[in-house]
């Protein structure tokens, strides 16, 4: 089943940060999960529906509200721990859409 994909602007000023070949990969693992095929890739339940996908040491949260996957954090991984302020900024994104 193919998905619909929502990339917050966050997210394509973090993805401009990374290197082009990371970002390649980043890119790629998104387009792999828009052909609806996520388990193909590295991802982590961090908070309810919130996940993280994971490519190299970056982190990018996610999560599926309907046939869409909404994109709303990303990081450079640096600790165990994800951080709480990613966590807490994808779950407010989250209750402001599926408001909606």
């Amino acid at each position: 089943m193919a998905l619909t994909v929502q990339i917050i602007d966050k997210v394509k000023v973090f993805l401009d940060s990374c290197s082009s070949s990371d970002r390649a990969k980043i890119v790629a693992a998104i387009t792999v999960m828009e052909a609806g095929t996520i388990e193909m890739v590295v991802t982590r339940q961090i908070s309810g529906s919130i996940r993280e996908l994971k490519v190299k040491q970056y982190r990018i949260l996610y999560f599926q509200h309907e046939s869409v996957l909404y994109f709303v954090g990303g990081f450079t991984k640096k600790s165990q721990k994800t951080p709480l302020r990613e966590i807490e900024n994808a779950k407010q994104i989250r209750k402001i859409i599926t408001q909606k």
